[in-house]
């Protein structure tokens, strides 16, 4: 279960596990936790994307999110070409901020915070930079 594995092991990443827990436990909870039905659970596990065999998930080391990032797999169903992705947003004197540099990751970039930091204006400012126009 693969892919179900990594998801488990992503949303429990903040989780104080027992030092007996093992990935079985780890799925269990996730499942438990959130309910997950069995048609779910197939779909889940039909996914071919898994972590990177280099990246032990369970370890106690620091993981470095954007390793995890680059090592799946490009989707199926994703264009043979990245023409058309935004790859970076650099602001020099906009908002609230004096510069900020953001790279996206090939595939996915999640962006966090609390309310009123900023991660609309990012979306804003992108969607200006691509279309000329403010949202």
């Amino acid at each position: 279960m693969p892919s179900l594995a990594a998801l488990a092991v992503w949303i429990g990443k903040g989780t104080s596990w027992h030092f007996n827990t093992d990935i079985e436990d780890i799925i269990r909870k996730f499942v438990d936790d959130f309910k997950i039905n069995d048609r779910e659970i197939e779909n889940l596990i039909k996914s071919k994307s898994s972590p990177p065999a280099n990246i032990d998930v369970l370890s106690e080391d620091e993981l470095i999110l954007k390793d995890i990032a680059y090592g799946f797999a490009i989707p199926p169903d994703a264009p043979s070409q990245a023409e058309g992705t935004l790859a970076a947003i650099r602001l020099n004197d906009v908002g609230p901020a004096s510069s900020v540099d953001l790279e996206f990751g090939e595939r996915l970039t999640l962006i966090a915070g609390d309310n009123g930091l900023g991660k609309s204006f990012l979306l804003d400012a992108a969607w200006w930079a691509l279309t000329g126009t403010w949202a």
